[in-house]
């Protein structure tokens, strides 16, 4: 038997991404979620609500619960699984 994985979307219920391998999926995944992070960052930065220039205690806060919570969410939407092949 082969086997594939394949990168799910479990909220639209489809195969984003197949591969022999884990690696290029997980890849994938980690690009996705740091283009998410940087996005909500410069939203962030543009709308003022935090400084860049000067970052305080508050800008790492932020962002740490910026990445938590788009971490829990990426959790919870997105997996890589393994798909047996006959």
């Amino acid at each position: 038997m082969k086997k594939i994985y394949c990168l799910v979307d479990k909220h639209a219920g489809e195969v984003m991404m197949a591969s022999t391998t884990r690696r290029p999926l997980e890849e994938e995944l980690c690009d996705m979620f740091m283009d998410t992070f940087q996005a909500e960052m410069q939203e962030a930065a543009d709308n003022h609500w935090i400084n860049v220039k000067e970052p305080s205690k508050d800008c790492r806060v932020f962002a740490n619960d910026c990445w938590n919570h788009i971490m829990s969410w990426f959790k919870e939407v997105y997996d890589i699984q393994k798909v047996w092949l006959s």
